[in-house]
């Protein structure tokens, strides 16, 4: 089984036309992981400041800080040294006074103040030239540092932007190109299959199935015969968009509501009538006596009665035989049949058939109401002229033991109506919804005229029962595995798989973290958020599992090896 993107998930209107009603067999469709589809950013990495950037910014700002520390304690070193010459000089005076009193005050002034000027002219000089040296350094320190702040205040954060809008403009134009896809891909099989097996699932996953499946099929032109024997209207989501969405050709039988309008016979002969009731009454009871004897009887009384053979017809006519039906009484049995079927048997030979004449006069009774009314439709036995979609569903309302000997007759008709429709319009496709009803023989001929006549079948079991699965071995082509009730239905869809199946994926789901993890199964791929946010998480984590199917059903899909 592969995917196909064929076209998109169904939305509304005209998009569940377009998504349904399109041609290439679809069990359903998966949600593509979109996010592991976007690749990553192939551009330059973002600029950022190197460490030996960062290390050098800082030492210029460490240094420039502390040089005007330095530049502080240096003024007030050389306003100390400013000091020291006539400091030194007053003592120098002070001291000289002190031994010699009567010195001229005039005199020793004259010669102190002059060493004392040149003193501090000399210092001057000196402090100042060290000044200008500091500052100059303090000068080139502080255009370094500008230097550096410049760069990283106003050149890296500019760098960084346009870098940002760079990754954002390829992230939006990857994003564009990966949802421009259908976001959700179609599930169907590699190859055409001849008979499908669906096992599991309830209702509503069983409606989406078929609709999804037969809408597929009907878009291809073929006829879809459906045979809804669930008593639940899991095909009534098909009718109803076939006949208003994609204006198809829709006929739906309801039975036994409307067996009124129902001609049951209607296109069979009188060997067609015998036959299909025998298989239906013989597979209740399974005695292939008590069937040789119904044929008999039944061959005898369809051999009295001219067209149209009817229920209520037959029913008269062995009552006739039973001696139960007043002659007044038969008024749909001509003079002529009337004749024939009093002389078709001996009194010892309806003696001895009385026990099978009875069972077969209350077998049909029940059905003597089918094709009473005026306007006729035709009948379950003969394919509708023109019809795309033919559905004949139980609705269980009524006798149980009548609704049983309905659906056998229903799969008789329901097989002849394919084998005639196969004949006569190539591509009939062919949908028995609750097959776990039908009995085995009737699944096996069903199963024989569709390798023969050429006619596609699809099988829909409710659960996967050990009947089932034996069933399900022998010339299944695809085996679909839906919901299962129990742990012991997992384990026989589990032996089904293992021992001449293989799994197929119908989706590979992908995810990623920070942490490492390891899964069975061998894929990679990276997913991240939209474009308006860059934070990615870069994990290979790779994991299978298969989706598909409805809400409430999922659908795992297996084809032979």
């Amino acid at each position: 089984m592969s995917g196909r993107g064929l076209e998109a998930a169904p939305g509304d209107g005209d998009a569940l036309t377009r998504a349904l009603f399109v041609p290439g067999d679809r069990y359903g469709w998966f949600a593509r992981d979109v996010a592991s589809e976007v690749h990553p950013y192939q551009g330059p990495s973002q600029p950022t400041l190197q460490p030996e950037q960062r290390h050098a910014h800082q030492a210029l700002a460490a240094a420039v800080a502390a040089d005007a520390v330095t530049r502080r304690r240096n003024a007030v070193h050389g306003a100390l040294w400013l000091l020291a010459p006539l400091a030194l000089g007053i003592a120098w005076y002070l001291g000289y006074k002190g031994d010699n009193p009567r010195a001229q005050t005039g005199s020793t002034l004259a010669t102190i103040v002059p060493i004392i000027a040149g003193l501090e002219v000399v210092v001057a000089l000196l402090v100042a030239r060290a000044a200008r040296v500091s500052a100059r350094a303090s000068e080139r320190l502080r255009d370094q540092l500008a230097q550096s702040s410049d760069h990283v205040d106003r050149e890296l954060p500019a760098r960084q932007d346009r870098w940002k809008d760079e990754r954002y403009a390829w992230e939006d134009a990857e994003w564009r190109r990966v949802l421009s896809r259908p976001q959700h891909v179609p599930v169907g099989p590699s190859r055409t299959p001849r008979r499908t097996d669906i096992v599991g699932g309830d209702r509503f996953g069983w409606q989406c199935l078929l609709t999804t499946l037969g809408s597929s099929m009907l878009a291809t032109g073929s006829r879809l015969e459906v045979l809804d024997l669930t008593e639940r209207g899991a095909a009534a989501m098909l009718a109803d968009l076939a006949r208003d969405t994609a204006a198809v050709d829709a006929e739906v039988v309801l039975l036994p509501d409307e067996a009124p309008a129902v001609d049951l016979f209607d296109g069979l002969d009188a060997a067609a009538v015998t036959s299909v009731l025998i298989e239906a009454l013989g597979a209740q009871e399974g005695d292939r006596a008590a069937r040789l004897l119904d044929q008999r009887i039944l061959a005898e009384v369809t051999r009295c009665l001219a067209p149209p053979l009817t229920p209520a017809r037959l029913t008269l006519a062995l009552g006739l035989l039973l001696r139960s039906t007043p002659t007044e009484q038969l008024g749909l049995i001509g003079d002529e049949e009337l004749d024939a079927l009093q002389n078709a048997f001996g009194e010892d030979q309806r003696a001895a058939l009385r026990e099978r004449l009875t069972l077969l006069e209350a077998a049909l009774h029940p059905l003597a109401s089918y094709g009473s009314a005026g306007s006729l439709r035709r009948g379950i036995f003969r394919p509708a002229a023109g019809a795309g979609l033919h559905c004949i569903a139980l609705t269980g309302t009524g006798v149980q033991v009548v609704n049983e000997l309905l659906l056998d007759l229903v799969v008789q008709g329901f097989a002849r109506r394919l084998t005639a429709g196969a004949a006569e319009r190539p591509g009939v496709c062919a949908a028995v919804l609750g097959a776990e009803r039908v009995a085995a023989a009737h699944l096996a001929k069903l199963d024989s005229l569709s390798a023969a006549q050429g006619f596609r079948v699809v099988l829909f079991f409710d659960s996967l029962s050990e009947e089932v699965a034996a069933r399900a071995v022998h010339g299944t082509d695809v085996l679909g595995i839906m919901r299962l009730t129990n742990h012991s239905e997992a384990e026989r869809a589990s032996a089904l798989i293992g021992s001449g199946y293989k799994l197929i994926f119908t989706a590979e789901a992908l995810t990623e973290s920070r942490s490492e993890s390891i899964n069975w199964g061998t894929s990679s791929g990276t997913s991240g958020v939209g474009p308006l946010n860059v934070s990615k998480s870069e994990q290979e984590n790779s994991g299978f599992s298969a989706t598909g199917g409805t809400p409430r059903s999922g659908l795992t899909a297996a084809s032979t090896s």
